[in-house]
C-alpha cells in the first residue's frame, strides 16, 4: 500500500553547488539513468562499457551469450540479422530474445528514488551526507508521487514471475527490484522506461515537511 508520505534524502553542502537547494526553490528533481546507479547490479543491466580493451569481451560474454545458438538454429547468416517473432518460432527462444531486449531497455530507463521513512540512520549516512544533509517529505496525495512503485527485495532476479513471460509489461519489474542487502532502504520509485523524462516538477503543496540532519 502506498504510504501517506515519501521521503528523499539529499546532501546540503555549505559551499559549491547545492543541488538540493536548487531543487527546493525550483520545485524540480532530476531523474537518474538506471545505468548510473551506485549499485552495479541494480536493474540487472548487463555489461557496462568502461573504455578498456575488455569491453567487447564483456559485451559478448554477458549480453550476447544466448544469441549465437539462436543464429545457428535459425540459420541467420549474421549477428546483425533481426531475429523477429516470425523467424523465431519456439516459445523458449522467444523468451531468450525478450530477456535480451529488456536488458538493453533497462540501461536507458530513467528513475527517481524515494524512501518510506525519514529517520533511517543508514539512509542519512549514505544519502544525507553522513547525517549533515536534508530530507524532503512529500504527500502521495499529489501527482506524480501517487504513481510511485515499491521496490521488491529479492534473493535472485529469477524470483520474479515475469521472467517466464514473453510479453513486456509497461515497466520492467527488474527496474524496481534489488538484492535483499538493500532492503533497509524501503524504496519507492518513479520510472520512465523510455528514458525520455529527465525532470520531475512537483507542486509546492506536495512538499509537506523538511527534516534537517
Amino acid at each position: 500500500m502506498l504510504p501517506a508520505h515519501l521521503y528523499r534524502y539529499r546532501p546540503w553542502p555549505t559551499s559549491g553547488t547545492n543541488r538540493a537547494k536548487t531543487s527546493l526553490w525550483s520545485c524540480q528533481f532530476y531523474f537518474a539513468r538506471a545505468r548510473d546507479f551506485d549499485d552495479v547490479h541494480d536493474g540487472h543491466r548487463g555489461a557496462e562499457a568502461v573504455g578498456d580493451h575488455f569491453d567487447m569481451d564483456r559485451f559478448v560474454t554477458m549480453d550476447m551469450l544466448e544469441i549465437p545458438p539462436l543464429l545457428r538454429k535459425y540459420r541467420a547468416g549474421s549477428i546483425i540479422t533481426k531475429l523477429t517473432k516470425e523467424i523465431v518460432t519456439d516459445a523458449a527462444d522467444r523468451r531468450v530474445l525478450a530477456r535480451v531486449e529488456r536488458r538493453h531497455r533497462r540501461r536507458d530507463a530513467t528513475v527517481l528514488c524515494f524512501a518510506e521513512e525519514p529517520t533511517n540512520e543508514l539512509m542519512w549516512a549514505l544519502y544525507g551526507d553522513r547525517n549533515t544533509g536534508i530530507c524532503f517529505e512529500f504527500s502521495t496525495a499529489f501527482d506524480p508521487f501517487d504513481k510511485c512503485i515499491p521496490v521488491v527485495y529479492l534473493r535472485s532476479p529469477t524470483d520474479l514471475d515475469h521472467f517466464i513471460g514473453e510479453d513486456l509489461p509497461p515497466i520492467d519489474p527488474l527496474l524496481c527490484a534489488k538484492s535483499q542487502a538493500w532492503s533497509f532502504q524501503k524504496e519507492w520509485r518513479l520510472v520512465d522506461p523510455s528514458g525520455r523524462t529527465r525532470v520531475l516538477c512537483f507542486s509546492p503543496r506536495s512538499l509537506t515537511g523538511i527534516y534537517v540532519g
